[in-house]
């Protein structure tokens, strides 16, 4: 826990994107207090549901979507994924941190 402060200078809760392995995507890991939580594997076409951590943050809350493609930066980092809702079939912006697999598709 030591190294891991000692890293991100100090920080017990933070926010990591890494290029997957398996896939195209990005996997966005999810750490608080220096231990890994939640992690994301995001790709373009996959199913999601948004769930922001911050319960006061209630635009988009439970609405199930499907990743259209990311926003970049200047250094073609992702910062934002675009969405098509599945209720509305409309497009949206959502940060990468509120989006969460789908276990089960109803």
């Amino acid at each position: 826990m030591e190294s891991i402060q000692r890293y991100n200078g100090g920080l017990s809760d933070y926010n990591n994107l890494r290029d997957s392995d398996k896939t195209s995507g990005y996997i966005f890991d999810k750490i608080r207090n220096g231990v890994m939580v939640s992690s994301v594997d995001l790709t373009i076409g996959g199913r999601y549901i948004i769930e922001p951590e911050n319960q006061k943050k209630l635009k988009h809350r439970g609405r199930k979507c499907t990743l259209i493609a990311f926003e970049t930066d200047k250094l073609d980092n992702p910062i934002r994924a675009k969405v098509r809702f599945d209720d509305t079939n409309r497009d949206g912006m959502v940060e990468l941190s509120d989006l969460v697999n789908i276990l089960e598709d109803n």
